[in-house]
């Protein structure tokens, strides 16, 4: 089973990612550590707090509601807010 996770980042930034359930806890820590290259975006713009996770399903159907949810948020907040 895998997961969608939302984090609020520096400069009024959402970062919306997938992984694995059982890697929840261990992937956000990874976001957090600064010694850890997660990702671009969160290495560009920090973790600042969690804000939503849920289980979804299969990765195929996860990879489409983070999709989904991008989108949305990014019709939101703007294309380089999300």
């Amino acid at each position: 089973m895998y997961s969608i996770y939302v984090a609020v980042c520096k400069h009024k930034r959402l970062y919306v990612g997938t992984t694995k359930t059982y890697r929840l806890a261990t992937r956000m820590g990874e976001h957090r550590d600064p010694s850890c290259v997660a990702t671009r975006w969160t290495t560009k713009y920090p973790v600042i707090q969690f804000v939503c996770t849920f289980p979804v399903g299969d990765r195929a159907r996860t990879l489409r509601a983070e999709h989904n949810l991008t989108e949305r948020l990014m019709g939101i907040y703007g294309l380089d807010a999300v």
